[in-house]
């Protein structure tokens, strides 16, 4: 499973490269991952804008418009890659391709664990997230609510 700086390292890459342009077309291969795009899904990314590159825990989260999120996690062995469009030919374990207007997004991952999926709205970003815990990267810390959880616990 990558690494939380590795999918930093990755939102930084795809955010210098996709936030603001326009998703062409997306395309999935027919193998499963542990969580799946639809196909109904498809046509509701295409023709998107991203807005925002984000990371939740170990997810990369692309905030598009219309408001829509499409999550990417890319577990044991997946990678996110970038291909000028003449320069890409699908390769085995490509398994979703966004395709923009001078280059390739490709999701790749050989041992399928990855998870590409699309959410509606906020609420259903909220509940997907709901039992993550604080991360100390991103959100700010409240030592009072720390202080107070540890106090509740009961150690032999």
């Amino acid at each position: 499973m990558p690494e939380l700086p590795e999918v930093e390292t990755t939102i930084r890459y795809l955010d210098s490269k996709v936030n603001g342009k326009k998703i062409l077309s997306i395309t999935t291969s027919k193998k499963k991952l542990r969580k799946n795009l639809h196909t109904t899904n498809l046509t509701a990314i295409e023709g998107s804008v991203i807005k925002l590159v984000d990371r939740k825990a170990k997810y990369i989260v692309l905030t598009l418009k219309p408001l829509k999120y499409l999550v990417i996690h890319l577990g044991m062995s997946g990678r996110l890659k970038f291909f000028k469009k003449r320069n890409y030919f699908n390769e085995k374990h490509d398994h979703v391709v966004m395709e923009f207007s001078q280059f390739n997004v490709v999701f790749n991952d050989p041992r399928r664990f990855g998870m590409f999926f699309l959410l509606e709205d906020d609420r259903e970003l909220k509940n997907f997230f709901q039992h993550y815990g604080v991360d100390l990267l991103l959100d700010p810390i409240n030592y009072e609510n720390i202080f107070l959880s540890f106090k509740k616990r009961k150690v032999p």
